[in-house]
């Protein structure tokens, strides 16, 4: 992908749901820039499942991310999400992660997951900023690689009791500032 631009030329994008024709591209994406890429074969499976849902992120005439997704009854699982190089840190990913919380507030849904490699420390990075929060490690979870995972979870309305005992965000500094100070 050669052209160039400034941050503040990245304000047009659209996503859109994901083409036949897109596959070719979204697999050149998936080859470059994955650790255990997934092949066209899982990728075209994945379309074809009923709760998948597979959109790209255009910029012009240029496809600069990707997105698929399965719905479950009361969360969105992120099965991979991709932004090309030159384009992160523009917001794209942000874009995309607002878009999906769009849809779990359409579809009264309240959770976004995710399993992000051990290795991927800036996928893990970019859900920490993004409020998700890792609530488990899964030992061995990507099975070719043996890579142990960690599970995110973005909660919309979560509610306190979602919290292990003692566990639920509060505001530690004001408990010692007295009141007035």
């Amino acid at each position: 992908m050669e052209f160039k631009y400034e941050k503040d030329d990245i304000v047009d994008v659209k996503i859109e749901f994901m083409e036949p024709s897109n596959v070719a591209t979204v697999m050149r994406m998936e080859q470059a820039f994955s650790i255990d890429p997934w092949t066209e074969t899982f990728f075209r499976m994945l379309m074809k499942q009923e709760n998948c849902v597979a959109e790209i992120v255009r910029y012009q005439a240029y496809t600069i991310g990707f997105m698929v997704y399965c719905m479950g009854k009361n969360s969105i699982e992120i099965m991979n999400l991709k932004v090309v190089p030159q384009c992160r840190r523009f917001g794209i990913g942000n874009l995309m992660l607002t878009h999906l919380r769009g849809k779990l507030k359409d579809r009264g849904s309240n959770y976004l997951t995710a399993f992000v490699r051990e290795s991927d420390l800036a996928g893990q990075l970019f859900l920490q900023q993004a409020k998700f929060r890792a609530e488990k490690i899964m030992p061995c979870y990507f099975v070719k690689t043996e890579e142990s995972a960690y599970f995110f979870r973005y909660c919309f309305n979560r509610p306190e009791s979602d919290y292990a005992p003692g566990l639920a965000p509060s505001n530690r500094i004001s408990s010692y500032i007295e009141d007035g100070v």
